[in-house]
């Protein structure tokens, strides 16, 4: 019977120390493969309390005094005590939640710290155990409003969980129903070995622990959240107008805004990139722009490449034109990891473009008439001041040659009278100058309309 009691005890001993080993190097795994971050910095608290509790339970299991393992439970319910609080300080991150304030953030602590404090003043009220000796205790109801608090603090997880994989895709779900079960499952069943409808002679949920944590390693690192898009990036895309959506280098779907994509198709469903090209198929007005934009998606790592394609809307016969780009995320060692795709409406730009052509054509038109209406203008201006040269030059031709003419008949009258020769001389000179005189003022007049471009 002792030797059946030994192996048993030195399988859940190695078991145990399994569990703290593998959750050493979970801890290390998330912090070199991750970017850091709010996230990565709860995930590691819970890694970290979690090994603080095996480690210290697997002291306790083997403490030779009451007063040894008093101490190590101390220690170990430091850990037990604020587990849920990182868990739940974990979900608001990955929901992308700001930090809480001062007054809610000491709110969320004080359960925590109120239980840990019974626990450390446990020998004075006995509230917390009933009874403690080196192998056994009794709870008390301290310990059960701890259990309790604790699940209280993980649903609020899995709350936020569900909160912020509702409206994302296939792999958002399937994270939270990793990260969910992680935080529900040890808990659970802690409560069933607690009241002992799991009767081991251990705490289970030790060993369980570790392995629900590495679901949520898998899922971090198989859709590789944290290494493609920072966290914030997607709190930002997910709610603006225009589409985005990651590829992975496995042709699967990572992630993308369905805020843009509801107005088309529903992509729920959609995994890898041949199912969102099939659904495409069916809402794409061109073939041959979804070809295009098949072969955009094999852009190179240093390449980017934009096209345009006609989407149908849901529950219409209108297209939408939409501008895309293709270009590669790389990591911080040049490989090609992902494959980011933003889509654009340009559907408005067109109808502007359009609408401002036709009033361009319009403008041109009236320019046209326009021009032709100053032609006129211009036209019959000159033909006015043709006509105003042309009386001008009859009045003055004429007043000038009835000045001549009157001129010559003195001179003829002088003559016909045998008058002094001097006198005769005095009207022919004053004849010529006003001939002179008169065809000055023709050639100022014709000088002038010439100047002004009338034509003679």
């Amino acid at each position: 019977m002792e030797d059946i009691y030994f192996y048993k005890n030195t399988w859940i001993t190695f078991a145990l120390i399994f569990s703290a080993a593998y959750m050493i190097v979970l801890g290390i795994v998330i912090r070199v493969k991750s970017q850091g971050g709010a996230i990565v910095r709860w995930f590691l608290c819970i890694v970290f309390v979690m090994w603080l509790w095996t480690t210290f339970y697997i002291f306790e299991r083997v403490a030779p005094t009451v007063s040894i393992r008093w101490l190590i439970s101390c220690v170990e319910y430091l850990a037990i005590c604020y587990l849920g609080f990182f868990a739940y300080m974990f979900s608001r991150a990955y929901r992308g939640l700001k930090a809480p304030s001062l007054i809610k953030l000491m709110a969320l602590l004080s359960p925590p710290t109120f239980f840990y404090l019974s626990v450390l003043t446990n020998p004075l009220h006995h509230q917390f155990y009933r009874s403690f000796t080196v192998h056994t205790e009794v709870y008390g109801p301290l310990c059960w409003a701890l259990i309790y608090v604790t699940l209280l603090y993980y649903l609020g997880g899995v709350y936020h969980f569900i909160r912020k994989s509702r409206y994302r895709s296939i792999y958002r779900r399937r994270q939270m129903v990793y990260f969910s079960a992680a935080i529900i499952v040890p808990i659970l069943i802690h409560i069933l070995n607690t009241i002992k409808i799991i009767d081991l002679d251990f705490n289970i949920s030790l060993v369980i622990m570790p392995y629900s944590l590495s679901l949520i390693t898998i899922s971090v690192l198989k859709h590789k959240f944290l290494d493609i898009l920072p966290h914030a990036l997607l709190d930002v895309v997910e709610f603006i107008d225009d589409g985005f959506m990651v590829i992975n280098v496995d042709n699967h779907l990572e992630d993308y805004n369905a805020l843009f994509f509801n107005r088309f198709i529903d992509m729920n469903h959609c995994e890898k990139i041949e199912d969102v090209m099939d659904v495409f198929a069916e809402i794409v007005e061109h073939s041959e722009d979804l070809d295009s934009l098949i072969v955009a998606l094999k852009v190179g790592k240093n390449d980017h490449i934009s096209g345009e394609i006609a989407f149908k809307k849901k529950q219409s016969d209108t297209y939408l034109n939409i501008q895309y780009t293709t270009k590669a995320i790389n990591d911080l060692y040049g490989s090609k990891i992902a494959t980011i795709i933003t889509f654009h409406d340009i559907t408005e730009i067109q109808n502007l473009y359009i609408a401002l052509e036709n009033k361009k054509d319009e403008l041109m038109q009236a320019k046209n008439r326009l021009e032709d209406h100053i032609a006129s203008i211009h036209q019959l201006t000159i033909e006015q001041e043709r006509n105003k040269l042309m009386s001008e030059v009859h009045d003055t031709l004429g007043h000038s040659m009835t000045e001549v003419l009157a001129l010559l008949e003195k001179c003829d009258f002088i003559l016909d009278q045998d008058q002094n020769l001097i006198q005769f001389e005095e009207v022919l000179e004053e004849t010529i100058e006003r001939a002179r005189k008169g065809l000055a003022e023709i050639r100022i007049a014709v000088t002038r309309f010439k100047k002004m471009g009338v034509e003679i």
